[in-house]
C-alpha cells in the first residue's frame, strides 16, 4: 500500500516542518504545491525530501488541490493543511485503520476528529469538527468550491466514508494571531464570486463564519439563521450554524430568554448534544439562578460522557471547550453548599482539561491553599509538567499570593532568586520594600524626563498629582526652564538624594 502526502503552501516556513515530520512517518512521497511563498518554505520542504510544484494561485483552492492530486501516485492519499498534523501518539491508529480498510473498496475515506487548537492561548481547545484527510487516490473524488472546500465522488455504487474517531488532527490555523488575516482573504474570495454568479446556498454557511470571526455578529446571525433554514447538511459540522447562533447572540447581550429560546429549539433538533444543557447552565449562573445552573450542567457532563461512548464525529463537538467552565461554576456551587472537597475536585477536573485557565486555577488554588505547600506542589505536579509549565505556575502563584509554592516554580523557571516578588513571597518586605521604592523612583523620573523631552510642561496639572511632594517641586522648577539642561541634572542628583533619605528610613523590618 503506497501513500502520499500532500499540501498547498504559501509562506508556510513556520509550518512546513512540522508537517514534514509528521507525514514522514506514514507516506511514500510527499508533495508540495506552491502558491507563491516568499520565504524559506520552498527551500525547507525541499531539504526534507519533498517534491515541489509551482501554481500560480487563482483565488480557487480546489484547483490548487486537484492539481496536488494528478502529481500523486499512491493508493491512499493524505491531504493535511500546513497548520495540521496528527499528533504522534495517533500515527499507529491511523496506520492500522488503513491495513484495516484497504482490502475494502468500498470504503473510500475515512471521517476524522479535527481538534482546532489556539496556540496563542497555551493551545486551547476551541472546538472540533469531522473531516476528511485521508482518502483513496480516485479519479472520481476531487475537491470542489473555490474556499472551504470539500471532496466530491463522481463514482457510482456503494461507496462510503468510514468514520475514526481516534484518528485526531490538531489544527493551528485558528489561533488569534492567524485567523483575522484568513477570514478577510476568504470573505473577499466569497464576495467576488457572490458578485459574479449571486448568492448559493452552500454560502451560508461560510459568511456567516466569516462574520463571525470578524466580530460583525449581527451579520453572523442573518446567515446563521439563513443556514438553518436552508437545512444543508455538511459533513462532521452538524450543529456548527446552531452554535455560532447562540454564542453571537450571547456577544450581543441578547436577553437571555431570546438565546433560551435558541438553545431550546437547537436541543430539540439535536437531542443528544450536550453543549446545549452546559450553554444554559452556564447561562443561568450568570443569571445567578443557581438550582437550574447546577441541574443544567450536571445534565451536560452526563450527556458528554454518553457521547465520548459512542465515539461518532457527526456533530460538532463544542461541548468540550465549555466543560472546563462547567466543572469551575460546579465547583463554586459545591463551595456554597459547604462542601470544599467536591469543590476542589471539581476544580481540578476543569483543570485536568484546560490547565492554562487562570481563573479555574485560581478556584483550585484557594481551594486547596489550606494544605502544606509540599502537598500542594505535589498536587500541581500531577496536572503540570513542573519545568515546562514552571513559568505559567510562578506567574498565576504569585498572583495567588502563594508564598513558598511560589518561590519553588519561579526557582524552577529561573525567575525567582531576587525581586520584589520574591521577596514578598519569602516574607522579606523590607527588601521589597526597598526593590519598590527603586522601581517607583524610576517611574518617577522616567515620567518627567519623558515630559521635558516632549515638550509638555503646560500639562503640569495631570503628572504633579501623581508626584510625592519633592517631585512636585522638580517638575515646577523644571517647567520654569525646561532648555536647562544642567538644571534638570541638579534636580535629578536632588531626587536621588532624597531617594536614598527615604529608604535609609525604611530599611528597618516591618
Amino acid at each position: 500500500m503506497r501513500i502520499s502526502a500532500c499540501v498547498i503552501v504559501k509562506n508556510e516556513e513556520e509550518n512546513i516542518a512540522r508537517w514534514l515530520a509528521c507525514v514522514q512517518q506514514i507516506a511514500d512521497e510527499y508533495i508540495v504545491i506552491d502558491t507563491g511563498s516568499t520565504d524559506r518554505t520552498v527551500e525547507l520542504a525541499e531539504q526534507g525530501g519533498a517534491r515541489v510544484y509551482p501554481f500560480v494561485w487563482c483565488d480557487d483552492f480546489s484547483a490548487a488541490k486537484n492539481f496536488a492530486l494528478e502529481q500523486a501516485s499512491g493508493e491512499w492519499i493524505i491531504f493535511l493543511d500546513a497548520d495540521e498534523y496528527f499528533p504522534n501518539k495517533v500515527i499507529p491508529k491511523l496506520k492500522h485503520r488503513l491495513q484495516e480498510y484497504h482490502p475494502n473498496r468500498k470504503i473510500v475515506g475515512i471521517i476524522s476528529r479535527l481538534l482546532n487548537i489556539d496556540k496563542d492561548d497555551n493551545n486551547r481547545f476551541m472546538g472540533a469538527v469531522g473531516q476528511v484527510r485521508v482518502f483513496r487516490n480516485m479519479k472520481s473524488l476531487r475537491y470542489a468550491g473555490q474556499i472551504h472546500e470539500h471532496l466530491l465522488n463522481t463514482a457510482q455504487g456503494g461507496r462510503r466514508l468510514q468514520v475514526a474517531m481516534e484518528v485526531e488532527i490538531y489544527h493551528t490555523g485558528y489561533s488569534q494571531s492567524l485567523i483575522q488575516k484568513k477570514l478577510r482573504r476568504n470573505l473577499r474570495i466569497l464576495q467576488q464570486r457572490i458578485s459574479q454568479a449571486g448568492e448559493q446556498v452552500e454560502d451560508y454557511l461560510y459568511l456567516m463564519d466569516c462574520y463571525f470571526g470578524l466580530g460583525d455578529y449581527e451579520k453572523a446571525i442573518e446567515y446563521a439563521h439563513k443556514t438553518i433554514d436552508s437545512k444543508i447538511s455538511f459533513v462532521g459540522m452538524d450543529g456548527h450554524a446552531q452554535d455560532t447562533l447562540i454564542v453571537a447572540m450571547i456577544k450581543q447581550q441578547r436577553p437571555q430568554e431570546e438565546i433560551l429560546r435558541v438553545i431550546d429549539m437547537a436541543a430539540e433538533q439535536y437531542p443528544a448534544a450536550p453543549e446545549y444543557p452546559l450553554r444554559k447552565g452556564i447561562l443561568y449562573w450568570d443569571s445567578r439562578e443557581y438550582l437550574q445552573a447546577q441541574a443544567c450542567l450536571q445534565r451536560g457532563l452526563q450527556m458528554q460522557k454518553t457521547v465520548d461512548a459512542k465515539a461518532t464525529v457527526c456533530m460538532e463537538d463544542n461541548a468540550r471547550r465549555l466543560l472546563p467552565y462547567a466543572y469551575m461554576y460546579l465547583g463554586k456551587l459545591a463551595e456554597m453548599q459547604f462542601q470544599p472537597q467536591a469543590a476542589a475536585e471539581y476544580f481540578l477536573q476543569g483543570l485536568e482539561i484546560y490547565p492554562y485557565e487562570q481563573k479555574i486555577f485560581a478556584c483550585f488554588y484557594q481551594s486547596i491553599r489550606g494544605n502544606t505547600p509540599a502537598d500542594i506542589i505535589e498536587l500541581l505536579n500531577q496536572v503540570y509538567d513542573k519545568k515546562e509549565d514552571a513559568a505559567f505556575l510562578a506567574d498565576v502563584l504569585y498572583q495567588n499570593q502563594a508564598g513558598k509554592v511560589y518561590l519553588y516554580y519561579a526557582k524552577l523557571a529561573g525567575c525567582g532568586e531576587k525581586g520584589t516578588h520574591a521577596y514578598l513571597a519569602a516574607g522579606r518586605y523590607d527588601a521589597a520594600l526597598i526593590c519598590l521604592r527603586d522601581e517607583l523612583d524610576s517611574l518617577y523620573r522616567l515620567g518627567i524626563l519623558s515630559a521635558r523631552e516632549k515638550g509638555i510642561a503646560q500639562d503640569t496639572a495631570a503628572l504633579s498629582l501623581l508626584l510625592p511632594c519633592k517631585y512636585k517641586e522638580a517638575w515646577g522648577e523644571l517647567c520654569q526652564d525646561k532648555e536647562n539642561v544642567s538644571m534638570v541634572a541638579e534636580i535629578l542628583q536632588r531626587m536621588q538624594k532624597e531617594i536614598m533619605m527615604f529608604g535609609e528610613k525604611q530599611e528597618q523590618p516591618i
